[in-house]
């Protein structure tokens, strides 16, 4: 996913609008999740046309995909800061949280965020289909539980002890692994 990332901003420097509009989609998710938390009319029509614009302007000398990733996350989070402060809608715990995260993150801290991210896909292929979509749809996709299971056609409370279950499997998964690991090295 992520060389296709830098491969649609090549494009659309190029001038393809095509890539562009799958950028968008990709981005979805989290412009879903900023938008939400801004919580105001066209908060979705803000963030999109600053990342057409970021796209747009995009400097790629440096074509490592997870520090692109990793920048155009950042970039949307200060816009979201950025129009949270013009439309008085920041919460101050909300901004002096972000500034204690700001201060730890490093080039070592984006390659921890890279390194959880492959765990958490190793991880994501042993689920089965309906398990991955739950944590897909919960944690990716921004959905609420109940527009979860009204897209699956089952009730809340299916979901939430789905989800249980399958973060619970997860983290057996992940313990496991480690502990093979940790095995290996001794």
């Amino acid at each position: 996913m992520y060389s296709e990332i830098v491969n649609l901003i090549h494009k659309i420097k190029s001038g393809n609008n095509e890539s562009l509009v799958e950028l968008i989609k990709i981005f979805k998710p989290l412009i879903r999740k900023f938008s939400y938390k801004l919580n105001y009319d066209c908060a979705e029509t803000d963030i999109q046309i600053f990342l057409i614009t970021l796209f747009r302007k995009f400097p790629i000398e440096d074509t490592n995909e997870n520090l692109v990733l990793a920048y155009i996350k950042n970039c949307v989070y200060n816009e979201y800061i950025r129009l949270s402060k013009k439309y008085g809608k920041i919460n101050s715990r909300e901004l002096v949280g972000f500034e204690q995260d700001m201060s730890t993150i490093s080039s070592e801290g984006f390659e921890d965020n890279v390194n959880a991210s492959i765990v958490i896909k190793d991880l994501m292929e042993n689920l089965s289909e309906r398990e991955e979509t739950i944590i897909k749809s919960i944690y990716f996709d921004n959905l609420t539980q109940v527009e979860l299971a009204d897209k699956l056609g089952v009730t809340k409370q299916y979901i939430n002890k789905a989800k249980k279950n399958i973060l619970k499997k997860l983290k057996n998964m992940y313990i496991e692994k480690n502990t093979r690991h940790m095995g290996r090295r001794i």
